[in-house]
């Protein structure tokens, strides 16, 4: 394995471009992202670079700023948190809703929710039963061809 590279994440066709050094870090990028996590080479303009400093302590830079140092729990809420702003912006081809998102048998359902209101485990219980979890943060809708898109990340009940 490479002690360093970089990725691309992806959301409704926009990329957000991320460099990582120290396994760690790699896993870290793996585990939250591995649903839309592309290998890339270093052409894009890295959004963030994530670095580990000592074993269970990561650096977390956006352009050449440090803005988290901590365990890996605390660096990736800051971590989601960027790079979900970074697509949302990118993104003009539809709306994008805060919301939980599942299928079942061709249809799709939004749960849309402030956080800490109980979307995500709503979702969870759902899964359970039968449907197809997509996301619990952020679902693009394209109206034009109806269909949804979550941002896939691991599901995350407080």
């Amino acid at each position: 394995m490479k002690k360093q590279g970089c990725v691309s994440v992806t959301f409704n066709k926009e990329l957000a471009f991320l460099r990582w050094e120290g396994q760690e870090a790699f896993d870290l990028l793996f585990y939250l992202f591995k649903g839309s996590l592309h290998s890339t080479d270093d052409s894009g303009f890295p959004l963030l670079t994530l670095k580990v400093i000592a074993p269970q302590s990561l650096l977390l830079y956006q352009d050449d700023k440090r803005v988290s140092r901590g365990k890996p729990g605390k660096v990736a809420v800051q971590l989601l948190s960027l790079v979900e702003q970074k697509l949302v912006k990118k993104t003009t081809s539809g709306p994008i809703f805060h919301a939980a998102a599942l299928s079942r048998n061709g249809n799709g359902i939004l749960i849309p929710a402030k956080s800490g209101s109980g979307k995500t485990f709503l979702a969870a219980g759902l899964a359970a039963n039968g449907f197809t979890y997509l996301t619990d943060e952020m679902t693009f809708v394209n109206i034009k061809d109806l269909y949804i898109e979550g941002f896939n990340i691991p599901l995350h009940i407080k």
